[in-house]
């Protein structure tokens, strides 16, 4: 009969204690990344010096912590790409600079990786005319009517996001 006493109160104390509120503080949900792009000038001309910019936000935050801001750039054709490292300006502004030697039709990817999330945008651009291209180009058949071609993707996470051609 004590076995049965014992056994029932044990049942009462848990139970009773499932029943009581907690006090949980709420977890706040990550707000992500807002990521805004700007190349200057807009339509380069071979030789001309290029500065590529982001402005990374998080709500109404500017975000000046990032871990990595880069651009990766690479001519249309052509299997090397360029990762060019951005530095912080203030205000959430990341910038790099290059100068584009050949016409023809180039493809830039930035990554942004900060505050747990990876955030990746494909964008595509010509430098000088569009039908400007160079023979390399032109052999490699991937000039073209992709213009504008805009492909995004914001991740999650603690790192870099997968692979990307």
């Amino acid at each position: 009969m004590k076995a049965w006493s014992r056994i029932w109160l044990a049942a009462v104390v848990l139970l009773s204690a499932c029943g009581q509120e907690h006090n949980h503080q709420q977890v706040p949900v990550s707000v992500p990344l807002e990521v805004a792009y700007e190349m200057t000038p807009a339509a380069p001309q071979p030789g001309e010096r290029v500065t590529f910019s982001v402005t990374v936000q998080q709500g109404e935050e500017a975000v000046d912590d990032a871990e990595e801001v880069r651009f990766e750039l690479w001519r249309d054709g052509q299997e090397e790409h360029e990762f060019l490292d951005a530095a912080s300006k203030g205000g959430g502004l990341y910038t790099a600079e290059k100068q584009l030697a050949e016409a023809g039709t180039y493809n830039l990817i930035y990554h942004v990786t900060a505050r747990g999330f990876h955030n990746m945008d494909k964008l595509q651009f010509h430098v000088g005319e569009p039908g400007e291209a160079q023979p390399s180009e032109q052999q490699g058949g991937a000039a073209g009517s992709a213009k504008g071609e805009k492909s995004s993707g914001q991740h999650a996470g603690h790192g870099a996001a997968g692979g990307h051609e």
